[in-house]
């Protein structure tokens, strides 16, 4: 039983795609995604080089691959 949490309190969380929904809540319930510090998911932005890098630094590190 993964974690998924209510997206709500997000800025934009209107913005995040019907079908997007339940992974966002995965990945945000999971601490995968944080937003942006702003309130914001930015689920309408290209994601960056970095911040691709983080969420695949942090799904390795939560499913321990890479250890």
């Amino acid at each position: 039983n993964e974690p998924s949490v209510d997206i709500d309190a997000f800025n934009d969380a209107d913005e995040v795609s019907e079908w997007a929904l339940e992974y966002m809540r995965w990945a945000v319930g999971n601490g995968i995604v944080h937003g942006d510090g702003l309130g914001n998911l930015n689920p309408l932005q290209n994601v960056t080089r970095a911040e691709a890098a983080t969420i695949i630094t942090r799904v390795t590190a939560r499913d321990g691959i890479g250890n």
